[in-house]
């Protein structure tokens, strides 16, 4: 006489069913946490371009500032008063030098 037992391949049919069920979820969860900081990476990136730019903007503003400030009439008023002298044709290297491209 035959027994027929039709639960013996059934539950590891179960189980390797489970196992890829499991491993579907994990898989899902961890793609949607993946996108999640991909997301919030891309927002720290903007938030810190703009950061960026209004930095160089006050850079650029600080730098016109700065150079408005030494180019002013007052610059050549107190080049006079310690007794500089304002050269229209300065020469830098002495002429009876001989230069390495001029032999």
């Amino acid at each position: 006489m035959t027994y027929i037992q039709p639960n013996k391949h059934k539950t590891i049919l179960n189980l390797v069913l489970g196992v890829i069920v499991c491993a579907l979820f994990v898989g899902v969860f961890s793609l949607i946490t993946l996108y999640n900081n991909v997301v919030n990476l891309s927002q720290n990136i903007q938030t810190a371009k703009s950061q960026l730019d209004a930095i160089g903007a006050q850079n650029t503003s600080l730098n016109n500032q700065v150079v408005s400030a030494l180019a002013s009439a007052q610059t050549s008023n107190l080049g006079e008063l310690n007794g500089l002298v304002e050269d229209s044709h300065p020469q830098y290297f002495n002429q009876s030098w001989s230069l390495a491209s001029q032999q």
